[in-house]
């Protein structure tokens, strides 16, 4: 049967950049080994390899992450960088770790290779890695759904107290947390890989025009203003760099967009530039369909989110608490590493996947708010 013998690779994959989709693979392969209590060695040895094949499959993440920031900080941002990158461990190999090392079924071997960029398993192959049947389709969609459940059992339960074991920093409102925490927040944004956000409003930097948004915020004091400001800046010009790279997707508020879009009572910014902050902002999107996109959300988020694969996620408290005289205390941002982070990816994938306008309906919707819609 030519069912047998035909590889076939699925696209598209979970996400743009290969950084991103080897850092899902890694996850998945490196938490089956140590929950077992393998070695790498035990794994490759079992595959009839090095042990050096699976040293190099749960690093290749690290690896290239650590190669495009070099390359970017070499070039800065002149030189175009492949959003996909050949895995480094050859499909035989990979297969043989999976299948005989790690002892996968093929649901989960597959969703390896998927996120590898390597053709999915054929019949031939499931009876010769004795790989057992699948249980769901081959398709993009199918896949997508099996990572989830795969990587939801990954993630180590709370504690007997119901807590989530996580590193936390912690930045507070005052000047001096805020410098410091606008600082963290820039580095996550450096980090190569696709940005997940979580927040009530546009985006602010699909805007036209030189406004600034420290100038127009009335919770920022004075004094931070400055540093609110340039780190702003330093974050547009990322923006615009790492779109065409890795992408990024942003479950925002859709009546509060639809308000600041068609509210002419907002003084700041005039409606006139909010107009065309949000006529620019479809054209972005639309643009870039298969990387820059939205979902509008009929709930208001409590905290505005961040968060990379790379398992770093920041929180930010969208109102400080004002004691008077323009003084603010309590905790600002929040950087969360470990497990915590994992929950809050998967947290945003499941809302992603139950908010029905995203992508080419948001954009719709979006362009039903202009006075001169786009003519997409």
């Amino acid at each position: 049967m030519q069912s047998n013998i035909l590889l076939y690779r699925v696209r598209p994959l979970m996400f743009p950049h290969s950084v991103d989709n080897f850092r899902l693979a890694v996850k998945l392969v490196r938490t089956a080994r140590e929950r077992r209590a393998w070695s790498q060695q035990t794994v490759a040895h079992a595959a009839g390899l090095v042990t050096g094949t699976m040293t190099h499959l749960e690093n290749m993440a690290n690896r290239l992450a650590q190669q495009l920031e070099a390359q970017w900080e070499a070039s800065n941002a002149e030189a175009a960088q492949p959003v996909r990158t050949l895995c480094p461990i050859r499909r035989t190999s990979l297969l043989l770790l999976l299948a005989h090392g790690l002892k996968f079924q093929r649901d989960y071997a597959d969703t390896i290779l998927w996120l590898c960029d390597y053709p999915v398993t054929t019949e031939r192959e499931a009876g010769l890695y004795n790989l057992g049947r699948a249980t769901h389709d081959r398709t993009p969609e199918a896949l997508r759904a099996l990572l989830r459940s795969q990587l939801q059992e990954t993630v180590d339960p709370a504690t007997p107290g119901g807590g989530i074991p996580a590193h936390v920093a912690v930045f507070g409102a005052d000047p001096e947390g805020r410098k410091h925490g606008e600082q963290a927040y820039t580095k996550l944004f450096k980090i190569p890989g696709q940005r997940m956000i979580v927040v009530a409003e546009a985006d602010y930097r699909a805007r036209t025009g030189d406004w600034d948004r420290a100038t127009v915020r009335r919770d920022i004091p004075d004094e931070v203003k400055p540093t609110v400001r340039a780190a702003n800046q330093e974050r547009d010009v990322l923006f615009r760099q790492y779109l065409g790279l890795y992408g990024e997707r942003s479950i925002r508020h859709l009546d509060a967009v639809r308000d600041y879009a068609t509210n002419p009572e907002i003084l700041e910014p005039s409606f006139d530039e909010r107009q065309a902050h949000i006529r620019n902002w479809v054209i972005l999107l639309n643009n870039n369909k298969d990387k820059y996109q939205v979902a509008l959300a009929p709930a208001t988020p409590v905290l505005e989110m961040t968060i990379k694969t790379s398992m770093i996620a920041i929180t930010n408290v969208m109102t400080p608490v004002n004691i008077g005289g323009g003084a603010l205390w309590g905790p600002h941002y929040f950087r969360w590493e470990g497990e915590i982070a994992w929950r809050y990816y998967l947290d945003f994938e499941a809302a992603w996947d139950l908010i029905d306008c995203k992508a080419e309906k948001a954009i719709i919707k979006l362009n039903s708010y202009l006075r001169r819609p786009v003519k997409l």
